[in-house]
């Protein structure tokens, strides 16, 4: 029954969308969250109901296999009648809706709106709309244990089109997947994750599901499929190391069936994840080797990302970091306002020049980016947890003035406190001693000799790849970049911190982290 309903959905609809896998989209393109343009060509009109269908004709199918057909109803007139969008949003307000009438609302909506160009974005983001939406997914609900997975996979794949994270549905879509015993396909498999890593939804049994199933078939996967794998894991932040072992092998395999796009791709992911090939040495040669002679082909979007990932993964290559850090390039993401996708990319800029200047002088000379160059960190509202953490710290060291709460350092990374501390570790005011990390100094004093300076971090939940206390790539490199510009750092992680009830215990905690880190640098 469930079949038929997704079946007779995809008539109704008429979109390749719904029919064609992830995995069949076009080779070499780049993967984006943005939606599946790239691989599906839906306008917005087709976009609007292209879940609802879905799970919103489960009456209609019902009467299919029952053969009779549903009793006529004055509603039924009205949403025949309605000659506008307005007017049949105006009935979801005033009538109560089965399934099978939503659907039919959503298919005669969509069919106004095509008729009259009108823009569907506004469509679905109308509460009335999302209502509609709500029943539908209501039935789809009771729905889901009949799916087979191919059912599944067409609905996932239908919900990350419209970017509909539904959590009853997306949790009712995997317990009933983890029921079944099926021989999965390998398109299946890609696309599954590809949706899960769209909606961020979270779910280890699937993630685990998807890791066993997709191990022994890598081989027979396309340069393609293991790239979007690669990037759905990622942002859904989870690694199981055997599998991608196996995508760095295939790599590595079949380096020459592989875009620069995909390889960049790959590489972003394994950066985000903070994971490293046991055979890295051999996996970034070749990769590197292949992407040397297209970097000026790239924009510079795609190059500072990539280059930013070189740089986590400490990898990057003399090469890499000239072409980022010559006036040409940063000179577009300085002065006046810029939209937050070039404050992005600025601050990812400041990451760059940092490792330049911190981690490559071995083989580096240059350029750089200009010392005056500013780091726009975004300010956000404090955490609960940096909150704590700052009161606490006050009342170690005695008096504000010998705390700073938060510091925007040159090297694009926030200390979510800093402490100095004398050869005796007995706290000093900040705002006397010369501070060259900040780009404006307060103090002018000299440090005293054995004088050290402390960096509170604190790890929020999601700093960590999922179900695991390993940070993400990019906070790996800010405590690398951090203590290689002379800060001790103090890491304050969410799980530990909130297993701290009173004051005196979050006291004690501090003191002996600071304590521990302290004795560490004394025994260098």
């Amino acid at each position: 029954m469930a079949s038929r309903v997704v079946r007779r959905a995809v008539r109704l609809i008429g979109a390749s969308f719904v029919v064609a896998p992830v995995s069949s989209a076009v080779p070499g393109s780049a993967v984006n969250w943005r939606g599946l343009k790239q691989g599906y060509s839906l306008s917005p009109i087709a976009r609007l109901h292209v879940s609802s269908f879905h799970h919103g004709d489960r009456i209609l199918a019902e009467e299919q296999v029952i053969s009779r057909v549903p009793e006529r109803t004055e509603l039924d007139g009205l949403i025949e009648s309605a000659d506008s969008v307005e007017n049949l949003l105006h009935l979801i307000n005033d009538h109560s809706f089965k399934g099978n009438q939503a659907a039919v609302l959503v298919n005669h909506l969509s069919r106004i709106a095509a008729d009259r160009k009108m823009e569907g974005g506004s469509i679905l983001q109308d509460n009335r709309f999302q209502k509609l939406q709500s029943t539908l997914e209501d039935e789809g609900l009771e729905l889901a244990e009949h799916f087979t997975p191919e059912d599944t996979r067409k609905m996932a794949l239908a919900l990350a089109q419209q970017n509909r994270r539904s959590i009853p549905l997306l949790r009712a879509l995997s317990y009933h997947l983890m029921q079944k015993h099926f021989d999965f396909r390998s398109s299946l498999l890609v696309d599954l994750a590809f949706a899960y890593g769209k909606l961020n939804f979270h779910q280890t049994q699937v993630f685990q599901k998807l890791a066993a199933e997709l191990l022994p078939r890598v081989p027979e996967l396309s340069p393609g499929d293991v790239m979007r794998c690669t990037k759905s894991f990622s942002y859904l932040k989870w690694l199981n190391l055997p599998l991608f072992e196996a995508f760095t092998q295939h790599v590595m395999d079949n380096l020459e069936k592989y875009s620069p796009l995909h390889l960049c791709n790959i590489i972003m992911a394994f950066a985000r994840l903070n994971y490293h090939p046991a055979k890295g040495d051999s996996f970034f040669g070749v990769v590197l080797e292949k992407l040397e002679c297209v970097l000026a082909d790239f924009d510079r979007f795609l190059l500072i990302d990539l280059v930013w990932s070189l740089c986590i993964l400490q990898q990057v290559k003399t090469s890499h970091l000239q072409k980022v850090l010559e006036p040409v390039m940063y000179s577009a993401f300085v002065g006046g306002i810029k939209s937050q996708k070039m404050q992005n990319y600025h601050l990812k800029l400041v990451h760059i020049n940092t490792a330049a200047m911190l981690e490559c002088t071995d083989f580096y000379k240059g350029p750089f980016l200009p010392s005056e160059h500013p780091s726009h960190y975004v300010e956000k509202k404090p955490t609960i947890l940096q909150t704590g953490l700052q009161e606490v710290l006050v009342t170690i060291v005695g008096d504000s003035n010998n705390c700073r709460s938060p510091v925007n350092t040159i090297y694009g990374w926030l200390l979510d406190s800093e402490v100095l501390l004398d050869s005796d570790n007995k706290p000093l005011p900040l705002n006397e001693f010369v501070a060259p990390h900040v780009l404006h100094s307060e103090g002018i004093k000299p440090l005293p000799q054995g004088a050290r300076r402390l960096a509170f971090l604190c790890w929020e939940f999601p700093s960590y790849c999922s179900r695991s206390k390993d940070l993400l790539g990019r906070f790996v490199m800010a405590r690398r970049h951090l203590q290689a510009a002379g800060f001790l750092i103090v890491d304050v992680p969410y799980f530990e911190w909130l297993e701290l009830k009173s004051e005196w215990q979050k006291v004690a905690y501090l003191k002996d982290k600071m304590g521990k880190v302290v004795a560490e640098d004394m025994a260098r």
